[in-house]
């Protein structure tokens, strides 16, 4: 979603599609123009030119960048190297290329990446943390996520004296696509589960969700977006399958939910495809396409002997509940037009691998705002 200044208080707006090997479409209407063919991943970020008052985009890839202009036009910009992340921050331009630097432009001039004077320059960085993933602003900082580690940038001051500090990151390796921005914090996917930083260090969050054995392959494409405080992500499990997660990081609530690929924010909206057509997310919003929608989360069991006794649910509407585990399952049908209902449940568990699996099956126009289990303990330490 390109917003962009056509002349003193003068605004429009265009919408972009890219595709996965990299064709650019302007999308209206009508339909969609070609307007650039890169032939790989391509990424973007927006820019502010705050000296001639426009904004532009930055196109990159491994070939290196470009900028894009409302007239639909796409400009080589004079730099080396390939390309694996960029943002902008701090009235500049910063790209992290390949091999193992930030290149970052002169101050107020963010197409600009010429060496001078307070002007463009490099921030060198060690070789051995893999491929650099995200260059993400957060709380008046910026931060580098590379596969096998995170740095803290100071871009302030002096661009001689810019710097990037390795912090604290004992996880796995970090997959592509996964970073952004939620609340008050980073998420973000790595193979062995998800992660929250706050700016300091990352803690391993939704420890009792499946997220399940990623594809060993280098480069796994994930897609990650935010929508009304939550983190929602794309990704791709063993056997060549999508699986489609929503995550409140506040609360580490996480559970299965319906297609969304190509997941990516657009301004203030988080877009995805279903179907070959554009939707938006939204909290509120209505079910697309179908007359119900499943969601699929799990009770954490520690150790111990466990019997779910009840289930609150809070919200409007009618729905089925589904529960399952290694000893026995049960459905119930739920209404909840009085706002608020307990159901008895009596289903008994063991530990990790008693673990309850609770699938909600949403029929048109309902909504589940909270669900709290009433569990007894029989036995078991801790």
């Amino acid at each position: 979603d390109f917003r962009y200044n056509t002349g003193g208080l003068s605004f429009s707006r265009m919408m972009f599609c890219v595709t996965e090997n990299g064709d650019v479409y302007e999308v209206n209407a009508s339909g969609g123009r070609l307007l650039r063919s890169f032939g790989e991943r391509t990424e973007f970020f927006p820019v502010l030119d705050s000296v001639e008052g426009y904004t532009y985009y930055v196109f990159y890839n491994s070939l290196g960048a470009w900028r894009f202009d409302f007239a639909g036009q796409f400009n080589i910009l004079e730099m080396d190297g390939s390309v694996q992340c960029g943002c902008y921050f701090a009235e500049r331009s910063f790209l992290a290329v390949k091999p193992f630097g930030i290149r970052f432009s002169r101050e107020l001039a963010p197409l600009d990446f010429s060496e001078s004077n307070n002007g463009g320059g490099w921030i060198h960085l060690p070789a051995d943390k893999g491929d650099s993933l995200a260059l993400t602003p957060f709380e008046g900082k910026l931060y580098l996520f590379r596969e096998k580690g995170i740095f803290a940038l100071d871009a302030a001051g002096a661009p001689e004296d810019f710097t990037a500090t390795e912090l604290s990151y004992g996880g796995g390796r970090i997959l592509r696509g996964s970073v952004k921005k939620v609340g008050a914090g980073i998420v973000f996917f790595a193979e062995d589960g998800l992660y929250r930083f706050d700016g300091r260090e990352a803690k391993k969050i939704c420890l009792h969700f499946d997220f399940s054995a990623l594809t060993a392959a280098e480069g796994q494409d994930c897609r990650a977006a935010e929508a009304d405080g939550a983190y929602c992500l794309q990704y791709k499990i063993k056997n060549g399958s999508w699986k489609w997660i929503v995550v409140n990081p506040e609360s580490e609530c996480a559970y299965d939910s319906f297609e969304k690929s190509g997941l990516c924010d657009a301004g203030e909206e988080s877009l995805f495809a279903l179907a070959g057509q554009p939707y938006c997310l939204k909290a509120d919003g209505d079910l697309p396409m179908w007359e119900e929608m499943k969601f699929v989360c799990r009770l954490p069991l520690y150790e111990g002997e466990y019997t779910l006794k009840s289930i609150t649910f809070e919200g409007k509407g009618e729905f089925f509940v589904h529960l399952v585990n290694d000893r026995g399952e049960k459905t119930l049908e739920a209404d909840l037009s009085g706002g608020k209902r307990t159901y008895p449940v009596g289903i008994k568990a063991s530990g990790f691998l008693g673990e309850i699996t609770m699938t909600l099956t949403l029929k048109k126009g309902t909504c589940v705002r909270a669900v709290s289990a009433e569990i007894y303990r029989l036995k078991g330490e801790g």
